[in-house]
């Protein structure tokens, strides 16, 4: 899965990073904090509300194609829109997809019921939890009284405003290879007063067909819940059904006229309460390719009717397992995340429906435009003007081959991370790309990136841009060499001899060669041809120790009748007669990996690890993984434990800044997309 996240690590506070050096060398080394800096991750069987107090749309909850989640997430729906990550420790239901969620007017607060989560085995729930928006928001557990549902997940829910509870309808799972019981048709009232208590209702008439991933919506006018789709484990529906809510409930199937939309589950439907109407968007069809991009209307008012919807504008991908809300203060639907045919739908895209005077798509909400998610790029420190600068990389769509190469621009200024600007730049970025390297260099002040791949070829290429004045971009010609095309490589600036040293990467072989591009006068490359060099290596780090004038190389992979990933250290001394050595530090030592990135706190001498794959963790991605190389006399390693730490992260970028004290971490593959 792609991550398009920026997570800081802050190693100390801000305000006491002046002049106290010497007052951090010594710190804590569990200290620091994580704090994500972006909106919520790409999404899909999620749970959304609008918050009328506050006009916003809060999301929680859901699937982000690798992991569970049980964040919580608003979106304000004001000029400029903005995503707020509503609560930061504390209590939180276990993560869940498929959840029912409903808003709790009486009591200003979210409700979250069931849903599911996959840890190697299903697990299904019925646990309730209350998200409470005034103050500062914060998750409590539910404890009802009664005999609450059975565990299952995708049932629909409603609010019902007259009684004060919640109508829960459906649900379990549908795949028959699943061990617990298939959908029910059953129905469960939650009264939400003081003493919050489950009933079971007892319809009277025929009930609807057992089903899950169905839409509920509450009708004001008839006092009912009108229930629309859903499937079973053989079926897929397009029935609608009402349980009437005053007296006795009653079940009848609603068989309005006109042509009905196709059978589908997982799509979202919401009351429009202008016109009296439910609103039905997308979702899937009898398999899981076949998604639906098309608007339905089913009026409510006399004799029921379906009439499919044409709006204008510019509809957004078909998707499935989506949400959507109604906006009362601007009356249109908003749509949110779910899954396309071939992967998940990029998450910052908010897509708005009008609802007045004829339908109409408008301009999706952006809010924090941002890069998309992707991995194999670089990010350096562009120092002069206290910003990070994005360059390429790669999107592999989920759940399929197509993989798409990026050769754009995206800076974030790094006092305000997560404010996002994609650079117009002039001149030639060169082809697309992924796993090259980038450095800044201070001295013309501009970036270099220099190599890469793209699906078929390696390139050798050496491109500058310009971060003074207009952003342009000129290919560098350097005499010598030039070394082999490549990528999974690593680079360094030597600031003392103004030269970029290049180590290591793949070219069809693995590959331990170090070069260094001189940049003083006219470029030219040069081959450092030194004995005892490390062991051949990919997506391995180098960092510049400027104290001790020396590069230091760290972890990676090579694959020799089998994959070996490395935990060594090297360093390569600069001063004199370079000179390859490998250090023995004390501690214990990292898991050994590769696409982690490492860099230099200078306020406590240390090189920093974060991330990346490891055999330790079976070949996956390391959870909670940070670590730091002390490099004063007896180099020691030490486990860094941080409160609250992102998703795990891999073939993502990271930068030190110095002015904040805390590393930047953007993007990457999560699972195998950090």
């Amino acid at each position: 899965m792609l991550r398009t996240l920026l997570v800081a690590l802050a190693l100390c506070p801000v305000s006491a990073i002046a002049g106290a050096q010497d007052a951090f060398l010594g710190a804590d080394p569990t200290s620091g904090t994580w704090e994500q800096t972006a909106p919520p991750d790409w999404r899909l069987a999620h749970g959304a509300v609008y918050d009328p107090v506050r006009n916003r749309m809060i999301v929680v909850t859901g699937y982000d194609a690798l992991f569970d989640r049980n964040d919580a997430w608003a979106l304000s729906l004001s000029d400029p829109p903005e995503w707020t990550e509503l609560v930061r420790g504390g209590p939180a239901p276990p993560a869940r997809l498929s959840a029912c969620t409903i808003y709790d007017p009486a009591g200003d607060r979210v409700l979250v019921f069931g849903g599911g989560y996959y840890d190697g085995t299903h697990h299904y729930l019925n646990d309730v939890w209350a998200l409470s928006l005034s103050g500062t928001p914060a998750w409590t557990q539910l404890a009802p009284l009664g005999t609450p549902p059975p565990p299952e997940e995708a049932a629909c829910a409603i609010y019902d405003p007259l009684r004060g509870r919640m109508i829960v309808f459906g649900g379990g799972p549908w795949n028959p290879g699943y061990t617990i019981p298939r959908p029910t048709n059953r129905v469960w009232a939650l009264s939400l007063s003081d003493m919050p208590t489950w009933t079971e209702l007892t319809p009277s008439g025929a009930p609807p067909a057992a089903r899950s991933y169905a839409t509920a919506i509450y009708d004001p006018d008839g006092d009912r819940m009108v229930v629309f789709g859903g499937r079973d484990s053989a079926s897929v529906f397009n029935d609608v059904w009402a349980l009437s809510l005053s007296g006795t409930p009653a079940w009848t199937q609603v068989v309005p006229t006109g042509a009905p939309p196709a059978v589908r589950c997982a799509h979202t439907a919401i009351h429009d309460p202008v016109r009296d109407r439910m609103v039905v968007f997308d979702g899937r069809g009898t398999v899981s390719s076949q998604l639906f991009d098309d608007v339905w209307e089913l009026t409510l008012t006399g004799a029921p009717g379906w009439t499919q919807l044409h709006p204008s504008g510019s509809a957004p991908l078909a998707r499935a397992f989506h949400s959507a809300v109604y906006d009362v203060a601007q009356d249109r639907m908003l749509v949110f995340g779910g899954r396309e045919a071939w992967g998940m739908i990029p998450y910052q895209c908010v897509y708005a429906l009008s609802l007045a005077g004829g339908t109409a798509w408008t301009t999706p909400i952006l809010a924090d435009p941002m890069p998309q998610g992707r991995w194999g790029h670089t990010a350096i420190h562009d120092v002069a003007n206290d910003r990070m600068v994005v360059f390429g990389g790669m999107i592999t769509k989920i759940w399929a081959t197509r993989q798409v190469y990026m050769n754009d621009v995206w800076v974030s200024p790094l006092g305000t991370p997560g404010d996002w600007t994609q650079l117009s730049t002039t001149g030639s970025p060169g082809p697309p790309r992924a796993y090259h390297t980038a450095v800044y260099d201070p001295v013309r002040r501009r970036m270099l990136a220099i190599q890469g791949v793209d699906s078929t070829t390696f390139f050798s290429d050496v491109r500058a841009l310009s971060l003074t004045g207009p952003p342009v971009w000129s290919l560098i010609t350097p005499t010598g060499g030039p070394p082999a095309a490549r990528c999974w490589a690593s680079a360094v600036y030597d600031p003392v001899r103004d030269r970029v040293l290049v180590f290591g990467g793949y070219s069809g072989t693995y590959r331990n060669d170090l070069w260094a591009l001189n940049l003083s006068g006219t470029p030219s490359w040069t081959w450092l041809n030194l004995s005892n060099p490390p062991h051949a290596r990919v997506n391995h780090t180098a960092m510049y120790d400027p104290v001790r004038d020396r590069m230091l190389v760290f972890g990676g992979y090579y694959y020799s009748g089998g994959g070996y990933y490395l935990n060594d250290v090297w360093q390569l001394s600069l001063s004199g007669t370079p000179t390859w050595t490998m250090l023995t530090p004390l501690g214990t030592p990292p898991p050994a990996r590769y696409a982690h990135t490492a860099a230099y706190d200078p306020y406590r001498d240390r090189m920093i690890v974060y991330g990346g794959s490891s055999a330790a963790a079976g070949w996956s991605l390391l959870w909670d993984d940070l670590w730091a190389l002390s490099l004063g006399t007896g180099p020691t390693w030490t486990e860094l434990a941080p409160d609250d730490p992102p998703l795990p992260h891999g073939l993502h970028a990271a930068l030190y800044d110095p002015v904040r004290d805390r590393m930047t971490v953007f993007g990457g593959q999560g699972g195998w997309n950090a």
